[in-house]
């Protein structure tokens, strides 16, 4: 405050009250920009189900934003699905399922760019524990879930076969270095997935093709987003085998075979 060396703690002390020391000011609330808001991308779109449960058709309920009408499909005929064409390929923050008395125990969410045959759709959301309510999937979880396109699973016994066949193949193990330094392949270049967008250029190329290792199927499938977004476009991932571990006892995509390893 004026004429000392403590730090105003009230309007008082810093004059503020008194118009002889300022003028033309106005306080105004803390204001935050406000979030953009979510567009509902499903709603009014065409929808088809696999059945009704009566003589008309309920698909287009479960579209039309109104909550007093829902979609329904024939009882005891499984399983019976819906599907909701959005037009074109649109990406997706969350899903939202708003159940009523009647809901599904076991249910999965796909998605395709052709529905035209079953083979052409993916799984991004399996439950067999379905309790009902207002269910809101995250996209972090659908992300974690999605297969990233351009990344090839390859079986850990073949890890070897495509080094030979590929001389200038990289394998990015993109653990932490503790975890790293404690087992990992020979030839292996170390960059945790943190530092990945910081020190790829020092490693890698684009035009090599790129084996990932990580800890979990989640950091190796996020090390290849990255990797794909800056210009890779030869990607492997181990493929997840339950069960199987590392040579200290540890599940994880993170491979050893005996004569590579130390």
């Amino acid at each position: 405050m004026p004429g000392s060396c403590t730090p105003a703690a009230t309007l008082q002390e810093m004059n503020f009250l008194s118009k002889d020391y300022y003028n033309d000011v106005t306080i105004l609330p803390v204001q935050h920009e406000e979030p953009l808001p979510r567009t509902n991308l499903a709603l009014g779109r065409p929808a088809v189900g696999s059945s009704n449960d009566g003589t008309v058709d309920t698909a287009p309920y479960a579209t039309d934003g109104d909550m007093s009408t829902r979609f329904g499909t024939k009882r005891g005929v499984d399983p019976g699905w819906i599907y909701v064409d959005l037009g074109e390929r649109k990406p997706i923050n969350e899903v939202r399922l708003y159940w009523e008395a009647a809901y599904g125990k076991s249910y999965k969410i796909q998605v395709t760019d052709d529905p035209s045959s079953e083979a052409n759709w993916r799984d991004v959301y399996t439950t067999t524990d379905g309790r009902g309510a207002v269910i809101v999937i995250g996209v972090w979880l659908l992300r974690n879930i999605l297969p990233v396109h351009g990344l090839t699973p390859i079986h850990p016994d073949d890890l070897k076969v495509i080094a030979r066949d590929q001389e200038d193949i990289k394998m990015l193990d993109v653990r932490d270095p503790v975890d790293y330094l404690r087992e990992h392949e020979n030839g292996t270049v170390n960059i945790s997935l943190g530092r990945l967008p910081y020190l790829w250029k020092k490693e890698l190329s684009t035009s090599e093709p790129v084996v990932i290792l990580g800890g979990s199927s989640r950091q190796s499938k996020q090390a290849a987003r990255f990797l794909k977004r800056v210009g890779f476009r030869q990607l492997y991932i181990i493929k997840d085998e339950p069960g199987r571990k590392n040579r200290q006892g540890q599940t994880g995509t993170a491979v050893c075979c005996s004569d590579c390893c130390r």
